[in-house]
């Protein structure tokens, strides 16, 4: 690799230096030195605001409170423990997602 070439960060292919959009993969390459290929953002890097993590979190929250409502009624026992059960994953899966993201 001479001077005037450098490597894409994202696709790795030889470029010229002044490129500022990589013509093999088409990514923005401005201010992109100090990007590393696999690193991992917190939730306030992601640009996410608290609403939407309270949202995420309170979504599944409507859920078991509408599958309790469900569990009290003979004829709709059944719904209700079927969505007591995917409330109760979806918030495995919100807890999950946050721990492997560096969210929280």
């Amino acid at each position: 690799m001479s001077e005037d070439t450098k490597h894409c960060p994202y696709c790795a292919e030889t470029i010229k230096a002044e490129a500022i959009v990589c013509r093999y993969c088409g990514r923005d390459l401005v201010g992109s030195s100090s990007v590393q290929v696999g690193q991992t953002k917190t939730v306030s890097e992601q640009n996410m605001s608290t609403t939407d993590v309270i949202i995420a979190a309170l979504l599944p929250l409507v859920g078991l409170i509408i599958a309790v409502v469900y569990l009290f009624k003979e004829e709709s026992r059944s719904r209700g423990f079927a969505l007591l059960g995917t409330s109760i994953v979806a918030w495995i899966v919100w807890w999950f997602i946050c721990q492997v993201s560096g969210g929280f």
